[in-house]
């Protein structure tokens, strides 16, 4: 098929055009640049996030920045140069938003782990999957073994392993953003998710409790707590905009296409 064509199809929104070609060319495209800048692992990087934002980017201007490619050169190279741009821009806006809330969201994490009843064999988990994930840096497998297992803080283990506080915290932040955080929510999320449900569920009843005066029985404290808890799946959502409207879409070719 013509790139013509091809970009034809893209603008009548083809289904077996778009998943074939620019699903196609982004995927290709996102494993030479996620070799290069580890995007896998990163929030909000992710191959569809990065390929929607382009689509979004190429239908906002109908697919005119393919028809204006230079003369001889492939819509599959210009799509790759393209699709640099996106991730280069992602990247510019995960280092500055994520590295603010970095150290909150691994505290956060730990927060919960040391919080529940599993912790020692939670924290034994954590290590071996840092170890397995940096299985040829032994300073890192170090510095989580001496903070999870061991209890140390970041300056005593850097005194330990004969680096700077600043290297050693820079190491941390890089193992908590690349395997601890989602490891932690890959396999106890909904740990994470209930007991957050249930402090706003908490603080509901409370502010029932206030309301009239007097102690609720526990019996309608539960019920009012799981009304609460059922309750978020009915909250009514605005009308979408257009640009969520082509996420639909884009996630429609997804669940067709791409099923888990």
């Amino acid at each position: 098929m013509t790139d013509e064509l091809i970009i034809k199809g893209f603008r009548s929104f083809d289904e077996e055009i778009t998943r074939e070609y620019f699903y196609g060319y982004c995927r290709k495209a996102y494993d030479i640049f996620d070799n290069k800048y580890q995007l896998r692992n990163k929030t909000g990087l992710d191959f569809y996030s990065l390929a929607h934002d382009y689509y979004i980017k190429l239908l906002i201007h109908d697919f005119k920045p393919l028809l204006d490619r230079p003369t001889g050169m492939k819509l599959s190279s210009w799509m790759t140069n393209g699709f640099r741009f996106v991730v280069l821009d992602a990247l510019k806006a995960y280092n500055k938003e994520f590295g603010q809330i970095a150290d909150t969201t691994a505290d956060d994490v730990l927060e919960f782990v040391r919080s529940t009843d599993y912790e020692e064999g939670m924290m034994y988990q954590i290590v071996d999957a840092v170890s397995s994930y940096y299985q040829s840096d032994q300073v890192m497998q170090e510095i989580a073994h001496y903070i999870f297992n061991e209890g140390y803080s970041q300056k005593d283990v850097a005194e330990m392993i004969h680096l700077t506080s600043s290297a050693v915290n820079q190491r941390y932040k890089k193992m908590m953003d690349e395997v601890v955080t989602p490891y932690v929510i890959e396999n106890y999320s909904e740990g994470l998710y209930t007991g957050a449900m249930l402090e706003i569920a908490e603080e509901a009843v409370d502010y029932e409790t206030a309301g009239h005066g007097r102690m609720m029985a526990p019996r309608r404290k539960a019920s009012v707590m799981q009304r609460i808890v059922r309750a978020t799946e009915y909250i009514e959502l605005p009308k979408p905009t257009t640009k969520e409207r082509i996420l639909v879409f884009l996630l429609k070719l997804k669940r067709k296409f791409f099923p888990l």
